[in-house]
């Protein structure tokens, strides 16, 4: 008779099962990988959006404080500052940005300044050299250091020109809201006290231009400027030259056919 072989056990199904549930897993585990990440992604850009939306609302504050100060200087001394503050010679001795100090609650700094002195006298310097918050963006890389990026725009055609004398209101025949009084300067190397700011004749007409000296900014797309109604504008990089040349004229009498958004 034939030899038949006793029926062997069939083999365990424990194995394969245990497969099948660590690849379930490792399926759960990737996925659970990219939805981390997703959420990551999504996680830095709403930070990054939200932290962009709080430095452009600081910015335009400190602007807006600015232009307001501006104003009330102008309402206690009949006139706007004078762009730089001269000495019986002519000689610029300080900025327009020292003159203010009293209106951005700086009184003290201003009563112990030398009025008859330069920025950078022994004694002077030793205030020129503090920090002051409301001169510096928000944004800026030097904030640790006593630079400014809120400056005017000096010439014959604006609201500040040269020589140490400041003009009354009346003067600006381009309308108040159609003015600009103060623009931003990114990466400044101007002490805040120091009496130097942009030049109109020298002056890129771009925002954010690839040239050295003009109007920009930190902000993405654009930069704030102040006006002489103390309000506050954000221009965009693609404001053309012939309306941010208007903007910054005082009695030019160009049409200005930009609104741009309030702030």
């Amino acid at each position: 008779m034939a030899h038949i072989p006793p029926p062997q056990p069939a083999p365990s199904q424990g194995g394969s099962g245990m497969n099948v549930v660590l690849m379930v897993l490792g399926v759960l585990g990737v996925l659970g990988v990219f939805c981390a990440g997703g959420l990551g992604v999504l996680f830095y850009t709403v930070f990054n959006q939200a932290n962009a939306s709080a430095l452009r609302a600081r910015d335009a504050n400190n602007m807006a404080q600015i232009a307001m100060a501006m104003m009330m200087y102008e309402s206690d001394h009949g006139s706007l500052p004078p762009a730089y503050v001269t000495d019986a010679n002519g000689k610029p001795l300080y900025s327009w940005r020292v003159l203010l100090l009293p209106y951005l609650e700086q009184n003290v700094m201003y009563e112990a300044w030398h009025k008859d002195e330069a920025w950078d006298s022994p004694h002077n310097m030793r205030l020129s050299k503090k920090v002051l918050s409301s001169y510096s963006t928000p944004s800026s890389n030097k904030l640790t250091q006593p630079f400014t990026n809120y400056v005017v725009v000096q010439g014959e055609e604006t609201p500040f020109q040269p020589g140490g004398k400041g003009i009354h209101l009346r003067e600006i025949r381009d309308g108040l809201s159609n003015t600009i009084v103060v623009v931003s300067l990114a990466d400044s190397d101007i002490h805040w006290s120091e009496p130097r700011d942009l030049n109109f004749s020298t002056l890129p007409m771009q925002i954010n231009s690839s040239e050295t000296g003009g109007i920009s900014s930190k902000l993405p797309n654009g930069a704030h400027v102040g006006f002489a109604d103390g309000s506050v504008h954000f221009l965009p990089d693609a404001t053309d030259s012939t309306t941010l040349r208007s903007f910054l004229t005082r009695d030019g009498g160009e049409a200005v056919s930009l609104n741009p958004a309030s702030f």
